[in-house]
């Protein structure tokens, strides 16, 4: 056998054994996933009214006055102080508004410092928003009352605090 014959059988060899030996997988498969996102309308409150406990008359006994957590925002008096003939309550009225059914969490303080031209008083608040509040139809209105601890002879004068109310979805 020639040269040439024999490098040609060879070369034919190793051609078909290179083409039965590689095995090339051309498929390839691609998945496609959907990508979704909702956006919510933004959570807004707004207070609609102040919480006003009217005109008190002090005692040389301490004692405290309430307004109750609601739209009547109904006064009481209990120990040494007294509502001064008159005087109307009003619970603090908040409105959430936001994406209809939501759940809310609300952050509302538990005490407030009522400050003024004597000693400060502490409010202890109380409020009608309940454990699991919630965006029915998109808002929900509550009210925010308590309890204003007066101390014997209280000082004469007017006293502010300031309730700071947070809303947030869950």
């Amino acid at each position: 056998m020639t040269n040439s014959i024999k490098r040609f059988v060879i070369f034919a060899a190793v051609a078909m054994a290179t083409t039965f030996a590689v095995n090339t997988v051309n498929a390839q498969v691609t998945a496609t996933s959907a990508t979704n996102v909702t956006v919510t309308a933004p959570i807004a409150i707004t207070s609609n009214a102040s919480m006003e406990f009217g005109s008190i008359a002090p005692s040389g006994t301490a004692g405290a006055i309430t307004v109750t957590a609601d739209a009547a925002g109904t006064l009481g008096a209990t120990g040494g102080v007294s509502s001064l003939a008159g005087s109307t309550g009003t619970a603090s009225k908040f409105t959430v508004t936001g994406t209809s059914n939501s759940a809310l969490s609300l952050t509302i303080p538990t005490t407030v410092s009522v400050t003024g031209t004597g000693t400060a008083m502490t409010l202890t608040t109380s409020n009608s928003a309940g454990g699991s509040p919630a965006l029915s139809a998109g808002s929900l209105v509550f009210y925010v009352g308590g309890s204003l601890a007066v101390g014997a002879n209280q000082t004469a004068g007017s006293y502010t605090g300031n309730l700071s109310v947070t809303a947030n979805y869950n």
